[in-house]
């Protein structure tokens, strides 16, 4: 449950925009603006990076999560996938 809500909030966090980001943003207005004709026409929000919401795949293939799992608890403590050392 908390894991969830974890992944829940740093996905909200990660489309949220910081203070830095609008400071940033604001600097490459102004430089921005010194190299175009009409400097009014730029804005701070154009310069805003946006980031797309990737897609995750619903459908979880269980075997193969087990296996690597498996595969990475015995490469943790020394084993091979056969059980040899």
């Amino acid at each position: 449950m908390e894991f969830t809500q974890w992944i829940l909030y740093l996905d909200m966090e990660e489309e949220r925009h910081s203070k830095q980001d609008y400071a940033l943003a604001r600097i490459a207005t102004e430089v921005r603006r010194s190299y175009v004709e009409h400097p009014k026409k730029v804005k701070e929000e154009d310069l805003l990076i946006v980031f797309e919401k990737r897609e995750v795949s619903k459908e979880v293939d269980e075997e193969k999560v087990m296996e690597s799992h498996k595969l990475f608890w015995l490469a943790s403590v020394g084993l091979k996938s056969d059980g040899s050392s």
